[in-house]
């Protein structure tokens, strides 16, 4: 199916109309595409939605946070928090040719989030009813000033799980000497396909944390240009999946100035017949010198029928670079497990442990409080 006819349920003949010239030949990646060999898109794009309603129903904000909600992409001003060191405005002009942030980029609704220096985090409750058949579509720009310095959770939240189809789209944008902690925490369900595309400017550091417990099809579409020199990133992610979940996590770092840092770290535990995969392609420009970039994905399978795809990609043009890259795939270890249980500990109690240490230097990473919400959200969840 090509892109015109999966919006036709999605907008109005006039709207169709404005947008047909924009839209026409352009397709959904085809099936013998390598960036999507292990995730077929189908359920998506077979399908026809319909547009998200208004909801009323939302969550709690966090204490200690500034609270910022937005529900199936729309700003809910009245629940919202407000500061004079960030902003929340209408509209971006932000152009992705990705083929579902092009959609998204057409239907949702667009906001800017400009932001300074903060000493209290932002928590951005991106929020989704996840009814069946409906579609719903976010779009976020969030531009981050000259010398601001903030930490950012946004997390995304499905109200049900059911075949509803849930379009994510963040552009962030670091100026220089930025220093943001970004983290994206993943409550979904049913269908998603999130964007999220980064931009790195001159001496700006980014820490980057994803952390996924899956869906029944979830794509992370990361894309991270260090555009400035002396620039930095550290991108982590997390994922702790079970059941018959799937995650597929496709990540592009792109250096293409010299003298700029990188690292990625994916980590996560993959139980019963869940599905993950996690693509990690590094790129360095000609005149990129003196880059450093290195990946790491580790992964350990509980269930039988459990699934680790993982494929590092290296494409280096200069010569003055150090770069690596390493994957492990392996089981918890049968000693460790023997050990735990002759002390009176049972199967799952052993294998609590030896997850939770397996895990543990990854939500060492995260501040305090939103290392809290992941604890509650994401890893008792797992453990039950």
């Amino acid at each position: 199916m090509n892109l015109l006819e999966f919006v036709k349920s999605l907008l109005s003949k006039e709207q169709l109309t404005k947008i047909k010239d924009q839209l026409e030949g352009i397709e959904f990646p085809k099936v013998k595409d390598e960036k999507w060999k292990y995730t077929k898109h189908f359920p998506i794009t077979n399908s026809s939605f319909t547009l998200a309603d208004k909801d009323e129903r939302s969550i709690c904000g966090e204490e200690g946070f500034h609270n910022i909600f937005f529900v199936n992409g729309e700003f809910d001003k009245e629940k919202s928090d407000s500061d004079s060191n960030f902003a929340v405005q209408e509209g971006n002009d932000i152009k992705i040719n990705e083929p579902f942030a092009l959609v998204n980029a057409i239907i949702s609704k667009k906001y800017t989030v400009t932001v300074n220096k903060l000493t209290k985090p932002i928590q951005i409750l991106n929020i989704f009813s996840g009814r069946d058949g409906e579609a719903s579509f976010s779009n976020l720009y969030i531009d981050c000033k000259e010398d601001s310095k903030a930490t950012i959770l946004e997390r995304q939240v499905c109200l049900e799980e059911n075949n509803s189809y849930s379009s994510p789209l963040v552009t962030l944008n670091l100026n220089k000497r930025a220093n943001i902690n970004y983290i994206k925490l993943q409550e979904v369900k049913g269908l998603v396909i999130d964007n999220t595309n980064i931009s790195v400017g001159e001496e700006a550091h980014l820490s980057l944390s994803v952390i996924s417990n899956g869906a029944n099809l979830l794509r992370n579409n990361l894309k991270v240009e260090m555009a400035g020199r002396e620039s930095e990133s550290h991108i982590n992610g997390l994922y702790l999946l079970k059941e018959s979940r799937h995650l597929d996590n496709s990540t592009r770092i792109e250096h293409p100035v010299s003298n700029s840092n990188s690292t990625q770290t994916y980590k996560g535990i993959v139980d019963d017949s869940a599905n993950v995969t996690f693509a990690g392609s590094i790129f360095v420009a000609k005149d990129a010198q003196q880059t450093a970039s290195h990946q790491l994905n580790k992964t350990i399978l509980i269930g039988d029928r459990a699934v680790m795809n993982t494929k590092p990609e290296l494409e280096i043009l200069a010569d003055d670079v150090k770069c690596s890259h390493g994957a492990t795939i392996g089981k918890l270890n049968e000693d460790q497990l023997f050990y735990l249980e002759a002390r009176g500990l049972s199967k799952e109690q052993a294998q609590q442990i030896l997850i939770h240490a397996f895990i543990n230097d990854m939500l060492l990473r995260l501040d305090e409080m939103t290392r809290a919400i992941v604890e509650k959200v994401i890893v008792k969840p797992f453990y039950k």
